[in-house]
């Protein structure tokens, strides 16, 4: 695998990211992989190449941080970075180069794993100049504002320790995070690696005495380490005449102050500033020292702690968070709270017997073993296989649409497809969604469901808006045009419901004006409102209330409407056309009684008669063709009744013309 290390600090730079940066580098290669580095270079104008170490730009600051960070783009810096290949990159700070890494992923789509090493809101007051508490805040708050976008813009997340994971999760990131504390070499920190001479020899060139204990401190000199209550524990030891001289290991901004404090509680003889070493020297003053404390709680992993142990020192440690599966309190190590527990408990340490002592360095050793590199080599490789498998299941963001007030329509693009899907306001703040950011696909499946159930919602509202509709005409509707379950389509129209967009007694009293306005009967209002899921029960209840006197004038209105009594038909079939007019309208028996009793139909004979003569004619040719004689006169006669005419008027009317139908 070729892999891309990015930070803004590495060798020749001391300090607990570099150490876990340096510790990975060795174990990937180890086991086969192409290694490269991107940090900063010590000029500020030139980009710098040795072997598969890349240094961009940088300006140091000194103030802030101590190291050097670089411009979060550099146009020289990407093209060199994508002659790398790059399989995976893993960014192991936030800004300069850590921004540019985040860059670099996404302009190359590269997967990328970052570490979070720095619990930013411990360094605000290098930017609080006024030392303003409200200020403080703002800046605490704009750190975890920071860290939570950072650790959102990655694959996989690592975090040192349960501590740092627990802080990210404080900060609103919801990614899995991944718990690997920094595996060291531990085998390069073992005390055998040097003979007594050589320690010995430090000794002496740090002025001290065969008699004096050595208590280490290695770490860049700033406020947030908190060396100020090493030098008070030290004042006080002092005055108790125990022998034990501190050795200060490492350079910072606080260093000057820190000089100056120790001439002030008059330590200058009790404790050696040495100034930053380099690495490879750093074990040595490990070795040579028979304890090892630190302040701090700002640390997300504590590896001088590690070092340390590995080298056979006693450690005293303030942080405790970080340090529970290590350090046990009396038995691999001691916790402190201040200045004054301290000291105390350096003194009750240097006078227990040396078996005891020796028990306590042998318990901090087994304590440490999971912590080697091969095991951190094996865990950041599984996350980097991972990261890499979801970079093969993402989608990029390409659109972004608002849509209506609530929705905004996401184009997403991938390998294989591209999607345009409607989101809710609700998932898009979520999610954190913009232009170019990426989704991993268990997320896109989601938003899938979400824009089914959307375009469902604004399909059943535009169904809605073209004319008022009944629960199961929506229910059909969403389960024939919709992919929706039955307990979503429930869940949905419950929600319409609720909102006033369906509402059956509504339909069903507006409905009913409407029919009746259309002059339909009781019947045939019923049967209508059925079909569309109307409760036999409610219907009726509805009607029962309805006055049959409106039914009947609008029966009457509806036959004068339809002109069946001017038609050219007799009598009989014009009752019988009225009625089944009335029928097929829905109107019930009763209803139609009455209204052919207030139509006062009556028998026009004169025009009986006519009709009657003209179907005569128009009978006599059709069945003239086919019958002749006395089946022809009969035939004759059973047609004319069933047309309507009166048996007495058609045999009279058979009668008057016998001689007509003979002849035929």
């Amino acid at each position: 695998m070729r892999i891309g290390l990015f930070s803004d600090t590495y060798m020749p730079e001391i300090n607990g990211v570099v150490t876990s940066i340096v510790t990975l580098q060795k174990e990937l290669e180890k086991h086969g992989h192409t290694v490269f580095v991107v940090t900063t270079a010590p000029s500020a104008l030139h980009v710098q190449k040795d072997g598969n170490i890349l240094r961009l730009p940088g300006i140091e600051i000194k103030k802030l941080y101590g190291y050097r960070m670089s411009s979060p783009f550099s146009v020289v810096g990407l093209n060199d970075i994508a002659t790398m290949h790059l399989d995976i990159i893993h960014v192991h700070t936030e800004f300069g180069i850590g921004t540019f890494a985040r860059i670099v992923s996404k302009l190359l789509s590269i997967p990328i794993v970052a570490t979070y090493h720095t619990l930013y809101e411990d360094y605000t007051h290098y930017l609080n100049f006024v030392q303003s508490a409200t200020i403080d805040k703002t800046l605490r708050s704009l750190a975890g504002s920071l860290s939570k976008a950072y650790g959102t813009m990655c694959h996989e997340l690592i975090a040192p320790s349960e501590k740092t994971r627990d802080i990210l999760k404080g900060y609103g990131v919801e990614k899995e995070i991944h718990v690997i504390p920094t595996g060291l070499e531990l085998s390069k920190f073992s005390r055998a690696n040097f003979d007594s001479k050589q320690l010995q020899q430090l000794r002496t060139s740090l002025g001290i005495q065969e008699h004096e204990k050595v208590l280490l401190f290695v770490g860049r000199i700033a406020v947030e380490k908190a060396i100020d209550m090493i030098l008070q524990s030290m004042q006080i030891l002092v005055t108790r005449n125990v022998s034990v001289k501190a050795v200060i290991v490492g350079g910072g901004p606080y260093l000057d102050e820190l000089k100056y404090l120790a001439k002030k509680l008059d330590l200058v003889d009790h404790v050696v500033f040495t100034d930053k070493k380099p690495n490879s020297e750093v074990p040595m003053y490990y070795a040579m020292s028979d304890m090892f404390v630190s302040a701090s709680t700002s640390e997300t992993q504590g590896l001088t702690f590690i070092e340390a142990i590995a080298s056979e020192s006693v450690v005293f440690a303030k942080e405790r968070n970080i340090l529970s599966d290590i350090i046990i309190e009396g038995e691999s190590g001691y916790y402190f709270d201040d200045s004054n527990e301290l000291a105390r408990k350096i003194e009750e340490h240097i006078s227990l017997p040396s078996q005891k002592q020796q028990q306590i360095v042998k318990k901090g050793l087994e304590m440490i073993q999971p912590l080697g590199s091969q095991p951190f080599y094996e865990a950041v490789y599984k996350v980097y296989l991972n990261a890499i498998s979801k970079q093969k299941d993402e989608y990029a963001i390409v659109k972004i649409k608002m849509k209506q007030s609530n929705y905004f329509e996401v184009t997403l693009e991938s390998a294989e497809e591209e999607l345009a899907l409607m989101i809710s306001i609700e998932s898009f703040y979520k999610y954190e969604l913009e232009k170019g950011a990426c989704v991993q696909r268990e997320i896109v499946e989601e938003f899938k469901k979400e824009d089914s159930t959307i375009r469902s919602y604004l399909g059943a509202i535009r169904y809605l808006t073209v004319k008022d509709r009944t629960r199961k005409e929506m229910y059909d509707y969403l389960s024939q045009k919709t992919p929706l379950t039955i307990k979503e389509i429930n869940q949905m129209i419950e929600q319409l419901e609720n909102m006033g967009y369906i509402d059956d007694d509504r339909y069903l009293q507006q409905s009913l004006e409407s029919m009746k306005v259309s002059l339909m009967g009781k019947k045939k209002i019923k049967a209508s409102l059925v079909k569309k899921g109307i409760p036999y029960e409610k219907i009726d209840a509805v009607l029962l209330q309805e006055d049959d006197e409106d039914f009947v004038e609008s029966a009457i209105k509806l036959i004068e409407q339809s002109k069946l009594m001017e038609l050219n038909k007799n009598l009989t079939k014009t009752k019988e056309a009225i009625q089944s007019k009335l029928l097929r309208m829905g109107y019930n028996n009763d209803i139609i009684a009455e209204v052919m009793q207030r139509l006062h139909l009556e028998k026009d004979e004169e025009k009986e008669s006519v009709l009657l003569s003209k179907e005569y004619d128009k009978q006599l040719i059709r069945l003239s063709k086919k019958y002749t004689g006395f089946d022809l006169k009969s035939k004759l006669i059973t047609t004319l009744i069933r047309k309507g005419f009166e048996y007495a008027q058609v045999i009279e009317e058979v009668e008057s013309r016998k001689d007509e139908f003979e002849t035929n």
